[in-house]
């Protein structure tokens, strides 16, 4: 049964990307999307941070599967070879699993620093008022390397809530500055008309 309708889905499909130009240009665009996944696993396979290479390797799969379908032609020559490289990095990273372990463990230490960082600079009324404190914190954020994945969405709530509470403060900071300038506008005005009402006066 699975023969009889495999070659009759075969079969369609081969009729569709006859007649189908768009059919056959999402399959070209497909094509490209998984060379170019291609060339990024092996570029990986070169990293020297196991944990940064380890991390984007499991993202390069999951896009993968997330492609479209190919062109049945290229379709499983393109598939052995990503997976080829896929296997190769696998037994590097299965053979330097200790130390990727301890590469996401400092990883993840580091980031706990960045969230006390953060942390602090909530009280901070210098700091609180600066355009780029938050956008440095994200920055340094973003070049930290992978931590353990049981505890990625814990540091990462915990630096977002930091960086929230500090936007928050920073808004206020801005709305009450905004009152205080349209106050002191309004008093500079009440000046303006005393010194306007005295220059009329005879005395």
């Amino acid at each position: 049964i699975w023969e009889q309708y495999k070659e009759a889905r075969d079969t369609y499909l081969a009729k569709k990307l006859e007649f189908n130009s768009e059919y056959k240009a999402e399959l070209e665009k497909n094509i490209k999307a998984k060379e170019t996944l291609i060339a990024k696993a092996e570029e990986l396979s070169n990293e020297e941070d196991l944990a940064v290479a380890s991390k984007e390797m499991n993202i390069l799969h999951r896009r993968w599967r997330e492609t479209g379908p190919v062109s049945k032609d290229v379709s499983e020559e393109l598939w052995t070879r990503f997976k080829t490289i896929f296997d190769k990095f696998n037994e590097v990273r299965n053979e330097n699993i200790d130390e990727i372990r301890a590469k996401e463990q400092e990883n993840y230490e580091t980031k706990v620093a960045l969230c006390e960082r953060a942390e602090a600079l909530v009280d901070d009324e210098s700091a609180v008022n600066r355009r780029d404190v938050i956008e440095k914190l994200y920055s340094e954020w973003n070049a930290i390397g992978p931590v353990p994945k049981r505890k990625t969405k814990t540091i990462w709530k915990r630096f977002k809530n930091a960086i929230d509470t500090l936007q928050k403060k920073r808004r206020s900071f801005f709305k009450d500055q905004r009152q205080e300038q349209k106050d002191n506008f309004q008093k500079k005005r009440e000046i303006i008309d005393k010194i306007t009402a005295f220059s009329e006066a005879e005395d």
